[in-house]
């Protein structure tokens, strides 16, 4: 396996583990959504982006460096990279981001401009379909059909724990999103 290469002004920095709970992604990547589209994410993206990201991440406790897609470098990136061994155990250059937020942003922009095909999946809340198309894409070279399975299997989790039978657990945090999405913008 080729080492992964970064931009020349990226920036190699300490591997750092940086876990989070199944709320705190969901969170994240609901606040991030409204930074880079611009509005909330419907019930069905966000539950398709969670099921990636705890596939990714081994369900929050291996997020390294807040990357929430696993994102490796390219020759554009030039922001900070930590090297980590990937599935196969070769070392390789994965982004790192400052915080949560940059990190699920970095992952929403990633699909925005590279795999957006795939996102028509996510918005039907057809995580089989999404891995598969995310798969055709180039986003992973794993055998699809075990990811798809397991794509289903936690965005079955992800509706069982937020959108059953009380919205609350979904709505509090995307309302909270929103008043502060719009202080910012009123004030800006």
């Amino acid at each position: 396996m080729t080492h992964a290469q970064c931009g020349d002004a990226a920036r190699l920095v300490e591997t750092r583990r940086t876990p989070m709970t199944y709320q705190e992604v969901a969170l994240h990547l609901a606040r991030s959504h409204w930074e880079v589209f611009g509005e909330a994410p419907t019930s069905n993206r966000l539950g398709v982006a969670w099921a990636q990201v705890m596939l990714e991440t081994g369900r929050g406790t291996k997020l390294w460096g807040y990357n929430f897609g696993n994102i490796i470098c390219s020759p554009h990136w030039m922001g900070e990279f930590q090297v980590l061994r990937d599935e196969v155990g070769g070392p390789a250059n994965y982004r790192a981001y400052p915080t949560a937020d940059a990190g699920a942003a970095g992952y929403w922009k990633l699909l925005r401009r590279r795999y957006g095909a795939a996102l028509a999946f996510f918005d039907r809340g057809q995580p089989e379909a999404a891995a598969r198309e995310l798969h055709r894409l180039g986003y992973f070279t794993a055998a699809p059909e075990p990811v798809a399975k397991t794509f289903g299997a936690l965005y079955a989790e992800f509706n069982e724990r937020f959108a059953r039978p009380s919205w609350a657990g979904m709505l509090a945090p995307l309302a909270l999103i929103a008043v502060g999405y719009a202080t910012k913008k009123a004030s800006a």
